[in-house]
């Protein structure tokens, strides 16, 4: 998810109209890669602790929370949202391992700061394993 939306639109994502709307209504939107393309998910109006959390409830969808996982959250110059995404994630999952970073030079460039990512791998342990 985004802070603003006006990186977004600087670089050609959404159009002008899309971007002042958004960023008057407060809207954010929540992200996804669907086969190697971003595309949008859902919309979260607010601060953005409810957008992390709509995006840990979406994210039940995709990863069961039953299953232990490795998570890994980045985040554009917003550190103590990545710690607070990661409690969040921890409420519901059972975390192994995390790992925070900075989102990179050509995502930060595209989407700003107050960016938030993340993505939590489930760890498949079979009975042998256990």
């Amino acid at each position: 998810s985004v802070e603003s939306l006006e990186w977004l639109h600087k670089n050609g994502r959404i159009g002008r109209a899309s971007a002042f709307l958004g960023n008057l209504l407060n809207v954010k939107p929540i992200l996804h890669v669907d086969e190697g393309v971003v595309a949008p998910l859902d919309k979260v109006r607010g601060k953005p602790d409810k957008v992390v959390a709509r995006m840990v409830e979406t994210m039940q969808q995709f990863v069961d929370p039953a299953v232990p996982v490795y998570l890994g959250v980045v985040h554009g110059e917003r550190p103590e949202l990545a710690q607070k995404a990661v409690e969040m994630v921890k409420g519901t999952y059972q975390v192994v391992e995390e790992v925070i970073n900075s989102v990179g030079p050509v995502i930060g460039v595209n989407t700003g700061p107050g960016t938030i990512g993340f993505v939590a791998v489930p760890i498949n342990v079979t009975e042998e394993e256990a």
